[in-house]
C-alpha cells in the first residue's frame, strides 16, 4: 500500500523537477519540509517565519552545525518562494554562517619552540618561510634567486597575510635566519639545493 502523496508536497515535487534538481535533492528537501511541519504539527503552507524561526533554534539545540543546517533551510527557502509564492518570507530565512576555516595561530613562543626543536637549518627555514608568509612560489623563487629579494617578495606576502604587525614579525624571523646563515657560511647565503642545512 503506498502513501498518498498530499497536492502540496506533489507541487514542490513539480517545483523542483521544473529547474531540473537531482533526484537526491529533491529527497533532501522533501524530507526536510515534511520534517519541518512534524515539528510544530501543522502544514507547511499554514507556518510563518517565526514558525521558521523557532524550528532552527531547535536544529541548533540539537547540535546540529551550519552544513546540516544549511540544506534544511535551503528547502525551506525553496518552498516558500518557490512553492506558495511567498518571497518576501523567503528572503527572512537566512543561512547559517560557516565557521572561518582559517587555523589557529601559535602564540610566538610556540612558534619559537617548535623552530628551535629542528635541527635541519634547511627544514628550519622552511618552516620559518611557511609559517610566516605562507609559502608563496614567489617568495620561494624569489629567495633562490638572490637571498635579498627574499625581504621584498616575504614583505609583499606578509602583507596581504596579516597586515603591518605580521610584516615586521615576517620579516623580523627572515633576516635573522638569512643573518645566521651568512655568519655560519663564511658570510655566503645559499639558499635551496646544497644549502648547508646539517
Amino acid at each position: 500500500m503506498t502513501k498518498q502523496i498530499s497536492p502540496l508536497r506533489q507541487r514542490m515535487i513539480e517545483d523542483m523537477t521544473i529547474r531540473n534538481m537531482s533526484p537526491s535533492t529533491q529527497r533532501v528537501y522533501v524530507a526536510a519540509v515534511a520534517n519541518f511541519s512534524i515539528f510544530h504539527g501543522r502544514s507547511p503552507d499554514k507556518l510563518t517565519f517565526e514558525d521558521v524561526r523557532d524550528y532552527r533554534l531547535h536544529l541548533i539545540s540539537r547540535g546540529l552545525k551550519p552544513n546540516s543546517i544549511n540544506p534544511i533551510m535551503g528547502a525551506l527557502r525553496f518552498f516558500y518562494r518557490t512553492t506558495l509564492g511567498l518571497k518576501e518570507v523567503s528572503e527572512h530565512i537566512p543561512y547559517a554562517r560557516r565557521a572561518d576555516p582559517l587555523p589557529a595561530v601559535l602564540a610566538r613562543d610556540e612558534v619559537e619552540r617548535f623552530l628551535k626543536a629542528l635541527p635541519n637549518l634547511k627544514m628550519r627555514t622552511a618552516f620559518i618561510t611557511i609559517y610566516a608568509a605562507g609559502l608563496s612560489r614567489r617568495v620561494d623563487a624569489s629567495c633562490r634567486r638572490e637571498p635579498e629579494g627574499c625581504r621584498d617578495a616575504v614583505a609583499a606576502v606578509a602583507d596581504r597575510v596579516g597586515g603591518e604587525a605580521h610584516k615586521r614579525e615576517t620579516l623580523n624571523v627572515i633576516e635573522n635566519e638569512i643573518s645566521r646563515r651568512a655568519r655560519g657560511n663564511g658570510g655566503a647565503v645559499v639558499l635551496g639545493a646544497g644549502a648547508a642545512g646539517r
